[in-house]
């Protein structure tokens, strides 16, 4: 479940870094990131979930002194080596993250082609927003694939196309 929130938070970086800076983060640190943390993560729980199994207790802070989990000892080398990787990894982030902020390549208004209204404005946003004009929403925020629009992301601001709903 840590991993989970933890992803989720990566995932909303990513996806907002270009509309508070202007600038996209580079896609293969970000792949390298994303791949380390993945596999370093899920091989440090799963040992973990193993250990559980095998009858490890929880919060023994020396495990060298009972004969009976000396077996369960290279699953905890594992778990370390995964975490030194997965502890890497997140250094790959931030530099990934520093580095783009000044030098990243620069995103445009709507570099994910998403139809929301956040993405009608220039990145990163002026202090206004919306630059002094009240944006009308005229279709469902995440219309995709319409059949009588000319492009597959159809804006919420757009004029509804073709025959109403």
């Amino acid at each position: 479940m840590g991993m989970a929130a933890a992803f989720g938070t990566f995932a909303g970086t990513y996806f907002w870094f270009p509309k508070c800076t202007g600038h996209k983060m580079n896609e293969g640190l970000g792949k390298i990131h994303f791949w380390l943390t993945f596999i370093g993560g899920y091989i440090m729980f799963i040992s973990m979930h193993l250990q559980g199994l095998a009858g490890h207790p929880r919060r023994y802070p020396d495990i060298e002194t009972f004969d009976f989990l000396q077996p369960l000892m290279p699953l905890h080398e594992l778990i370390t080596v995964a975490a030194l990787v997965t502890a890497a990894a997140q250094l790959i982030f931030l530099i990934n993250l520093l580095w783009s902020i000044k030098n990243g390549e620069a995103a445009g208004d709507n570099p994910w082609n998403a139809t929301n209204l956040e993405w009608t404005v220039p990145s990163p946003p002026p202090h206004d927003n919306f630059g002094g004009r009240r944006p009308v929403v005229t279709q469902p925020a995440y219309e995709y694939s319409r059949p009588d629009a000319s492009r597959d992301d159809v804006m919420q601001d757009e004029p509804v196309l073709g025959v109403p709903r």
